[in-house]
Parts: C-alpha cells; sequence; structure tokens
C-alpha cells in the first residue's frame, strides 16, 4: 500500500468529514509529487543540453582533426584521409572513437587527381545505419551527395570540404613562387638578365623556397628576359609563375 492510498483509506474512515489534517497531507503529497515531477524534466533536459553541447563540441574538433592532417602533410604524407591519420590530431580528451570506445567511421572523397569536390565524412555514432550510411556515400564517389545526406542533421556527424583546404595549399605555394619570383626581379636589376640554370639552383638553395608540401620551385629558364617558375603537387597538378622583363 502506497502512503497516498493510506491517506485515502484514513480519508474515508472518516464519514465524509473533512479533516483539515488529512486535506493538508492530501495537497503536500500532490505538490511534492507535481514537484519531483518538475525537477525530472529539467534533469532530464539539462542532460540532454549537455549531450547536445559535447556531441557539438566533439564535431569541431573532428572537423580541425581533419584541417590539421591536411595542412600538416609533406610530399611524402600525401594521401587520402583514413581515421588513422585524423586520430593523431583528435585530443585525448575527447577519445578518438565512439561513446562505447569503438573506432569512427570516416568516408573520403579525396581524390589524388583533381580539384573536384572533395569530402570527408566521420560519424562518431554507434549506430548501425549511420555508420554504414557514410562509407555508402562515400563509396558513391559524389561529393556533393556527402554535403545533401540527411545525415549531415545529425550532431554525431561531421562533413568537411577537403577542395577549399587543398585550395589553402595551392595558395600557400603561389605565395611561395611570389617571393622566390623577387628574388628572380632582384637578380634582373642587378645583372639585366634573368639567372642561368646553375645560377637558380644556387638562388634556390639560398631561399630554401619551396611548395607547400615541400616540393622544389623549379625554373625554366626561357631567354635573358623571360623564365617560367613551376611546381607540382602530390596530386599531379602544375602550378606556374611567369616572369618577363
Amino acid at each position: 500500500m502506497t502512503f497516498k492510498s493510506y491517506l485515502y483509506r484514513l480519508y474515508k474512515r472518516q464519514r465524509g468529514a473533512v479533516s483539515p489534517f488529512l486535506f493538508g497531507m492530501l495537497a503536500g503529497v500532490a505538490i511534492f509529487s507535481a514537484g519531483v515531477k518538475t525537477q525530472a524534466r529539467i534533469e532530464t533536459q539539462r542532460i540532454y543540453e549537455e549531450q547536445e553541447k559535447r556531441a557539438q563540441e566533439t564535431a569541431a574538433t573532428y572537423r580541425r582533426a581533419v584541417e590539421n592532417a591536411l595542412m600538416s602533410e609533406t610530399a611524402g604524407s600525401f594521401g587520402t584521409i583514413t581515421a588513422d591519420r585524423v586520430n593523431q590530431y583528435v585530443s585525448k580528451s575527447v577519445g578518438g572513437g565512439t561513446r562505447s570506445g569503438s573506432d569512427i567511421t570516416l568516408g573520403a572523397i579525396d581524390r589524388d587527381t583533381t580539384l573536384d569536390p572533395q569530402r570527408v565524412m566521420i560519424t562518431t555514432s554507434d549506430d548501425d545505419f549511420v555508420r554504414a550510411r557514410v562509407g555508402t556515400l562515400a563509396g558513391g564517389g559524389n561529393a556533393d551527395n556527402m554535403a545533401t545526406d540527411s545525415l549531415t542533421d545529425r550532431n554525431d556527424v561531421v562533413t568537411v570540404d577537403t577542395s577549399n583546404i587543398r585550395q589553402e595549399q595551392i595558395q600557400a605555394s603561389l605565395s611561395n613562387m611570389q617571393k622566390q619570383a623577387e628574388v628572380m626581379y632582384g637578380f634582373w636589376a642587378q645583372n639585366g638578365r634573368f639567372p642561368g640554370a646553375a645560377e637558380y639552383t644556387s638562388i634556390s638553395d639560398d631561399t630554401g623556397l619551396t611548395n607547400f608540401w615541400g616540393s622544389p620551385i623549379d625554373c625554366v629558364c626561357l631567354d635573358n628576359n623571360s623564365v617560367t617558375l613551376t611546381s607540382v603537387t602530390p596530386w599531379g597538378q602544375t602550378l606556374t609563375v611567369g616572369l618577363n622583363m
């Protein structure tokens, strides 16, 4: 018998007489019950908000990890983004896995030969459907589908457009090539011509400038007044800067 039932039976024994004591007790139980329910709702909402915040922070961590993995690569380490590469840039506080301790699921469309739309999708979900869907989207080879799929609405899924990061790498390479060009113009100002092949090698050694991945900036000496600086990305794209006087 519950305490509330006991009070009700006690009330019945009063043969309809209203006992202030019993009335107060029943009212108190009702108020207490309502208070417990309210507190439970508040606590449930608090837990939900904490989980939501944690999921958003984890997604942001993995987004930065993908960016750091790409922005730290060299000609030797260049290659398709994998979970192992990404986890190297995930803090221990995040854990590098799902809530149950499983590995993250990562799907990448990060081609070696083109700058068509490329994306990486990661999920920290333990849901088999979600994990399988990430693999399906990556296997489909259409990066645009990754950006528009309903999975992107989930807080345990993060999608990174790696095409933008590749463009940053290219811009960093072109910036170094422009710096090399300034040195070349300085040589022309002093000598009335651009350097020959051997002279350029000495200049390149002195500046130490390379493309983003550490590969050399080469020089095609056309004549005394025209040269072309070139550098090749790991996926085979040739970057050029022409110098003419």
